[in-house]
Formats: C-alpha cells, sequence, structure tokens
C-alpha cells in the first residue's frame, strides 16, 4: 500500500464518517460507557463485553464505534467513584485516588473532576493520532512477513502477558496454556481430526470467543458480588466545597508537561500485547513524582498526580489497537473484545486489513478521534449526576448484568448452548480470580490459539521439520531471543516478589 493510498483511504474514511447514524451510536456508547464504568466493581472490558452482541446486526460504522465510545466513557466514568467514595470503578482509575480522593476531602471534588477528564480526553486524543500515523506503516511491514514471522511473534506475545500479567509469572504462563488447550477444542483445520469434543456437535468449531469474554468478565463478576454482602459506600459532596472549585486555563497549562509526559508512557507502553491502563497509570504517576517541583503533595491532593494517572492509563487506548490492526493479535482484554466484533462484521484483522478495507479502517479511526470531543461534552455533564450512579447497591446491580449477560450472550448464535458455554466461563473466571489467575493470558491464548498451531505446522512444512531454520530468519530469531529474554525478566519478577519487592499486578481493563 503506498502512501497515494493511504491518503486515499483516509479521505474515503473522512466521507463515510458524515453519518448521522455513526455519531448516534458513538454518543450512545459514551454515555452508557459512563455508567458502566461509574458503577464500581464493572471494568470497560465488562461494558464492551455485554454490549458487543448488540452491534453484530448494525453497519461496521455504527456498530464498532458505538462499541469505541463505550470503552472511552468507561474509561471516563472510573475515575468519578475514585475521587467521590475512594473506589475505583475501573482498574485503570486506582492511581487516580491516590490523590483525587485527597482534594475531593479538601473541598475540591469538581476540580479533581475537571483535572481527570480533561487529561484524560487530552491525553486520548493524543494517542488515537499515534495509532492513525503509525498503523498504516507498520500493516505494510507486517504484510512482508511470513508464517514462520508469526508464529514467533505470537509466541512472544503470549510470553509477554504471561510473565507479566499478574501476581506470579508461573501462573499466568499457566493460564496462558490453559487457553491454548481450550484453542484446540474443536475439529483440526489441518488435519481434520476431532479433538475434545465427548460427542458434542456444537464443540465443533471451539468455544465461541463472545460467550467466553461475557462468562469470564461479567458473568464472573456477578459471582463474586454474590458473595459479598456489602455495598458500596457513598461520599456526600459536602457543604464546605470552595468556591473556588473549578480547574483554571492557567493550572491546565500548568499540567501539559505532565500530560505530555504521561501521553508518551503510555503510548509506548500500550504498543505492546499485555501492558494495559493499570500498568502505565501507575508509571506515569511515579515518573510525574519524581519529575515534579512538589514531590511532597502527591498523595495530598496533587493536581498533577490525578493528571499523570490519567493522562498514562488513557494514553492507551490508541496505541493498544496497533497489534490488532497490523498483526492480528489482540494486546489487551478490550481489544480481545473488538476482536470478535471485527470478525462478526466481516472484517479480519491483520496486516490485509488496511488493504482490503482501508475505508473502514480510517473511517473507524477517525471515529476514535472525533469521540473524544464527545467524551469531554459528556463526561461534563455527567459529573452533576455522577453522584447518584456509584450508589447503586449490588442487590440490584448483580442481577441486572446476568440479565443482559444471558441475553447478550443467546442473541449472538440463538443458542442455549452459548449460553451454557458462558455460564461455564462464568465459573472458571470467578475460581481464577479467587486463587489469583490471571484472565488476560487465557482469553489471548484462545483467541490466536489456532493461528498459532496453524502457523507453526506450516512452518515445518517449509523448512521440513528442522527446527533451526527458525534462525535463519532475522525477525525470527529477534522474536525468539526477546522471548527468552521475557520469560527471564518474568523468573526476575518472581525471585524480587519473594523478596519483598514490587510487582505488576493484573490489567483487566
Amino acid at each position: 500500500m503506498e502512501l497515494a493510498a493511504v491518503f486515499q483511504h483516509l479521505w474515503a474514511g473522512l466521507l463515510l464518517l458524515a453519518s448521522v447514524e455513526t455519531w448516534l451510536a458513538v454518543t450512545a456508547g459514551v454515555a452508557a460507557g459512563l455508567v458502566v464504568g461509574a458503577l464500581p466493581g464493572l471494568s470497560a472490558t465488562m461494558g464492551v463485553a455485554l454490549l458487543s452482541p448488540l452491534t453484530f446486526f448494525l453497519p461496521p460504522l455504527v456498530g464498532i464505534p458505538f462499541l469505541v465510545g463505550v470503552y472511552k466513557g468507561a474509561d471516563v466514568g472510573g475515575f468519578v467513584p475514585a475521587i467521590l467514595i475512594r473506589t475505583p470503578g475501573t482498574n485503570a482509575a486506582a492511581a487516580t485516588l491516590l490523590d483525587g480522593y485527597p482534594l475531593a476531602q479538601k473541598g475540591y471534588p469538581n476540580k479533581a473532576l475537571q483535572t481527570a477528564l480533561t487529561s484524560s480526553v487530552t491525553a486520548d486524543c493524543l494517542s488515537d493520532f499515534i495509532l492513525l500515523f503509525s498503523a498504516p506503516f507498520l500493516a505494510i511491514v507486517a504484510k512482508s512477513l511470513g508464517v514462520p514471522e508469526r508464529f514467533t511473534i505470537i509466541v512472544l506475545a503470549l510470553a509477554i502477558v504471561g510473565s507479566f500479567i499478574g501476581v506470579s509469572p508461573f501462573r499466568g504462563l499457566a493460564s496462558a496454556f490453559l487457553g491454548l488447550i481450550l484453542a484446540s477444542v474443536g475439529v483440526d483445520t489441518v488435519t481434520g481430526s476431532q479433538r475434545f469434543l465427548f460427542d458434542t456437535v456444537q464443540l465443533s468449531d471451539g468455544f465461541g470467543i463472545l460467550p467466553a469474554l461475557i462468562g469470564l468478565f461479567a458473568m464472573s463478576e456477578v459471582m463474586r458480588m454474590a458473595v459479598k454482602v456489602e455495598n458500596v459506600g457513598y461520599l456526600e459532596i459536602r457543604e464546605r466545597t470552595r468556591r473556588d472549585d473549578y480547574l483554571s486555563w492557567k493550572e491546565f497549562r500548568s499540567l501539559w508537561p505532565t500530560i505530555l509526559r504521561a501521553t508518551g508512557i503510555g503510548s509506548l507502553l500500550g504498543a505492546a500485547p499485555g501492558i494495559g491502563p493499570s500498568s502505565t497509570a501507575f508509571v506515569s504517576y511515579s515518573v510525574a513524582r519524581r519529575a515534579s517541583k512538589n514531590p511532597e503533595e502527591f498523595g495530598k491532593g496533587s493536581l498533577e498526580g490525578i493528571s499523570a494517572s490519567e493522562a498514562g492509563n488513557s494514553a492507551v487506548g490508541g496505541p493498544n489497537l496497533i497489534p490488532l490492526l497490523t498483526l492480528g493479535i489482540p494486546g489487551s482484554l478490550v481489544a480481545a473484545v473488538l476482536y470478535s466484533a471485527f470478525l462478526a462484521q466481516g472484517m479480519q484483522p491483520g496486516p490485509r486489513l488496511f488493504e482490503e478495507q482501508g475505508d473502514l479502517v480510517y473511517g473507524l479511526i477517525l471515529s476514535l478521534i472525533g469521540a473524544n470531543v464527545i467524551v469531554y461534552f459528556l463526561g461534563k455533564g455527567f459529573m452533576h449526576m455522577a453522584k447518584f450512579v456509584v450508589n447503586v447497591p449490588r442487590h440490584i446491580l448483580a442481577p441486572a448484568i446476568a440479565f443482559i449477560a444471558v441475553a447478550g450472550t443467546y442473541s449472538v448464535g440463538n443458542s442455549y448452548f452459548d449460553v451454557g458455554v458462558m455460564l461455564a466461563f462464568g465459573l472458571l473466571g470467578f475460581f481464577m480470580d479467587r486463587y489469583k489467575f490471571p484472565t488476560v493470558p487465557l482469553i489471548i491464548a484462545l483467541i490466536l490459539g489456532r493461528s498459532l498451531e496453524v502457523s507453526l505446522l506450516q512452518s515445518m512444512v517449509i523448512f521440513r521439520g528442522d527446527l533451526t531454520r527458525f534462525l535463519d530468519s532475522p525477525v525470527c530469531a529477534v522474536s525468539l531471543g526477546l522471548t527468552v529474554f521475557v520469560l527471564w525478566l518474568g523468573l526476575r519478577r518472581l525471585r524480587r516478589r519473594e523478596t519483598g519487592g514490587a510487582t505488576v499486578g493484573s490489567d483487566t481493563d
């Protein structure tokens, strides 16, 4: 795809966006996402997974932008309970409460919310531009890769998510291994042999990705809510809220270095598979504290702290889609849900996507940028009613989620078997969470398992069974070398954890 073709697709994508339906879908998605994010216990991934069945019957430039709106809205909504009731609505907002809640306690809840909103939207918009200008050229590079290169890149991606997601690399890699086993269920596309069918015809094509996602992230949360008896607390906005409780233009300008620094960190780390918004938020927060002229204010209501954490987690959004669009490898749970949405719309993520359906792809990327404007204005209005959303009791929330999960799963294929798969994966997710096994490696391995197997078999045919020929390709050699290095870093992280060092937690957003 030449440069002229890139601009041609870009212009065509812009013309496709001249549709009222697209922007109504984005607006509806953002509104739904704000509510989902503000409800403690509900993640952005859960919201996108629950609502994705609604998009399968819509045009691509209506359905997928709706899901993008849900994700962006949930990202913003997540910091509302973090600031108001010290309970992050999403894991990505966990770093925001470190300074957001203390600032609200001092009588500046609106200033804290405005700082988080403007920082989040600014960083998200900048990261979307990074996606717009980098993805097409990376797709050209990815298109030149052969089957052996694809195999080693998938191995590297699984090594990254297995080694760095969760409390232990052993648990992460075990989760990825379980995902590969589940991916092998069905009829082998190469040999035609049946594997783990147990005389069940419905398993011939393997487990459905969407029922598995809804089960792991929605139904498992319902089960967790069922064993918790406490309700979410609620901070009354005190009458001592001060008159100057707003973010001034001067204060916003002073935050630009922090926002740009956090955007760079979030974009760089977000482009790597498995590095989600929670990790980038804490890394950005830590770097901002070291670079600040007033580090002693961090943890006591620092605007820099709020800005760094929100910009850091929001900057992941655009670059995190780069592996999905260019290589067909979902780098996060939200990307995994979008992967299933792309397939439902007849769009195969990967290097040929830009060449075969470039108009649609550019339209979708441009809709990401435009959605930030909607997020900003809807977010400002949402702040005034947020106090009513964050206090929804669990005994009302859990049945509502369960109903949507069952109805959404059944609507995809009108199959009760899919509902059973969803419930089974929900039970699996519940126990994985209880015993600290991350679900991110499992779901990514479940998606990539078949591609991994097919590319390995094809590589063996190409190399006539000689595994050493993988080293003849520079890309394969570098990928395998990085895989060994990543596994070594995982073991090193385990040793640090055993001696009391810090570790990277699980990213489930």
